[in-house]
């Protein structure tokens, strides 16, 4: 099996980036929602930002995945 090279894993990378971007700016939005709009305490919108966005990758299709 050949080895990936430099430019495939820095392309790779790149565009694996978005996903990153993505989940900063949802993260953004929801502390934003939570805490300006519906008035809550800002250490409650972070624990409900925390519980939507790094606990769902635990539960993928219906099923929960509880390796850490």
């Amino acid at each position: 099996m050949r080895q990936l090279t430099t430019k495939t894993k820095l392309f790779y990378g790149l565009g694996f980036s978005a996903q990153g971007i993505k989940d900063g700016l949802f993260q953004l939005f929801l502390f934003f929602y939570f805490s300006q709009v519906l008035g809550l305490d800002p250490a409650l919108a972070g624990l409900t930002t925390f519980n939507a966005v790094y606990r769902s990758r635990y539960v993928s299709w219906g099923r929960i995945d509880y390796r850490l």
